[in-house]
């Protein structure tokens, strides 16, 4: 029984459903991007610059920042993917509501 429901596909907040391989996965992802995530987050900081110049919208560049490989980086490496998933749709629902188009 203890098989079955090692399993058993879990249901995120967000409605996605992961097995615990899939888990397994994003933890190990996780791990091997987890050296170079300054250099992301200093890339992905650059590009948001550039989409918002000089003046940035400070709610939508908040919520931006929040969806970064940094900011999910060690939730994931951690096991914590129902956080992460929690996370990404809060984010997501709030830059909706803030009208950012998806690129």
């Amino acid at each position: 029984m203890l098989r079955d429901l090692e399993r058993t596909p879990v249901l995120g907040q967000a409605g996605l459903v992961l097995s615990k391989n899939d888990e397994r996965k994003l933890r190990r992802i996780a791990a091997s991007v987890r050296p170079r995530a300054a250099e992301i987050e200093s890339r992905w900081s650059r590009k948001l610059g550039t989409i918002f110049g000089a003046s940035p919208d400070v709610p939508r560049l908040k919520a931006l920042k929040m969806l970064n490989p940094g900011a999910w980086l060690p939730l994931l490496q951690t096991g914590q993917v129902e956080d992460f998933l929690e996370a990404v749709d809060y984010h997501g629902k709030r830059l909706a509501k803030l009208d950012v188009p998806p690129h």
